[in-house]
């Protein structure tokens, strides 16, 4: 009978182990919506990830962007899940365009 009662303990460990995994999936808390910005003007564009554990990246038109002091820069504190971006000095040129946040599944 111990044996048995041993079995059920683990079940039941091991259900809730995975149980646990399911609700500390990391998904968007906020994403990017649609803004536009004067010439020459800051903005920021938002996105916050609810239990990250991936690493954060952005990209403009399918292609990475790169961080670039007083260009792109981040504008949160990434490790607490807030990947937003700050693009300083926007123009026409060089920032029009479909910007995604994208985080990897994990570290």
């Amino acid at each position: 009978m111990s044996q048995i009662d041993t079995m059920g303990s683990c079940v039941i460990i091991f259900a809730f182990l995975l149980f646990k995994d399911v609700y500390t999936l990391q998904k968007f808390d906020k994403q990017p919506q649609y803004s536009e910005v004067n010439p020459g003007e800051d903005i920021r564009l938002d996105c916050k990830i609810f239990n990250k554990r991936g690493t954060c990246s952005w990209q403009k038109d399918n292609k990475p962007v790169g961080m670039y002091m007083k260009k792109y820069e981040w504008a949160g504190i990434q490790e607490a899940g807030d990947c937003s971006l700050w693009i300083r000095a926007a123009t026409l040129e060089f920032d029009d365009g479909e910007w995604e946040c994208q985080v990897t599944a994990s570290d």
